[in-house]
């Protein structure tokens, strides 16, 4: 599981799986399951995958378009 920011600055969750294709994102608010990578989304914390009641900043440090609020 996943703490993102959407574009219009709002929180949301969603679920990432660890693949051997890479980690992908499954969203209930798009249709297709994506990569971590391809989503308009900022990452801000995650689930450790080890200890399920741990949860990890995220450095994601792409160059997003965030409203401000």
């Amino acid at each position: 599981m996943a703490l993102v920011r959407q574009s219009n600055g709002n929180a949301h969750a969603v679920l990432v799986a660890s693949t051997s294709i890479g980690d992908l994102v499954l969203d209930n608010l798009v249709d297709e399951v994506r990569g971590w990578d391809e989503t308009a989304y900022k990452f801000v914390k995650m689930q450790t995958p080890h200890a399920m009641d741990a949860w990890v900043d995220v450095a994601d440090d792409r160059t997003l378009w965030v409203a401000s609020k």
